[in-house]
């Protein structure tokens, strides 16, 4: 739990919410830039201190990560009493945002981009000119979100690697393939080879299954990028993939998914 700033009279103010300090800064300070007349009063790094913040300060906004530690976003929206706009982050997949995104309530779809932010800043600054920055109710929104999700899968959007003590985020649509190594896994995109430390099995099973094909005990290849499959005298499969000058081989056991290319 982090207090910033307890003047904040006759100010806009907000709260912000997330496990993960880099994204919390991140966000920080593109609404500082976009919207420097807003007033971070707090940071939560779980559900429960959220609540906890937003009790205590009453912020005109609260920033909340749907999945956190303790509570979940939606979860502290439940619980709160304090009337304030809620934005949620989140990175449930796009056709349950699509209708989200038709009530009062914004969101945000990790990872974040400035010209979404910028969006939801307007949004937001309309709805005080309009005088309605009192009037939204949460509960039947919550509920319809709530059902929508449920049944859902979530999947990373992104992975961290962290390079001459800097960390980046790297949307999974730009990696082309993931190799393991002895004691960190390769990431490589159309850019640069990336060493991070989670293993590759379970990289594969928080990545979208219908994206990434395991093609060898060692190896995911993003199926997007495969330009061409040949099979080989011994029964694997070469593949050329994109912005790869050497192929990828896929093992036996994984074949059957190239026989009909």
């Amino acid at each position: 739990m982090i207090a910033i700033n307890n003047n904040t009279k006759n100010q806009l103010t907000a709260v912000i919410a997330d496990d993960e300090d880099i994204l919390r800064d991140y966000l920080r300070t593109l609404l500082t830039e976009i919207w420097p007349e807003l007033k971070i009063i707090a940071e939560a790094e779980n559900g429960n201190d959220a609540v906890a913040l937003i009790t205590k300060h009453k912020p005109d906004f609260a920033f909340l990560d749907i999945k956190m530690p303790g509570i979940s976003g939606l979860s502290v929206a439940h619980n709160s009493e304090v009337n304030c706009k809620i934005v949620f982050i989140t990175a449930y997949n796009t056709f349950a945002i699509e209708a989200f995104e038709l009530e009062a309530v914004d969101y945000l779809l990790k990872p974040i981009y400035k010209t979404r932010l910028i969006k939801t800043v307007e949004r937001l600054k309309s709805k005080i000119k309009q005088c309605n920055f009192e009037d939204h109710d949460l509960t039947g929104l919550l509920q319809k979100f709530s059902r929508l999700i449920v049944n859902e899968t979530t999947y990373i959007r992104w992975v961290k690697a962290l390079d001459q003590g800097k960390v980046y985020i790297i949307p999974v649509e730009d990696i082309r393939y993931l190799k393991a190594g002895d004691k960190y896994t390769t990431v490589v995109t159309h850019q640069k080879e990336w060493l991070i430390r989670k293993p590759v099995k379970e990289l594969e099973d928080e990545l979208d299954p219908n994206m990434f094909w395991r093609i060898h005990r060692s190896v995911i290849v993003n199926a997007s990028c495969i330009v061409s499959a040949k099979r080989t005298i011994d029964g694997r499969y070469e593949l050329q993939v994109l912005d790869c000058d050497h192929p990828l081989i896929a093992s036996r056991s994984y074949g059957h998914r190239f026989k009909q290319m």
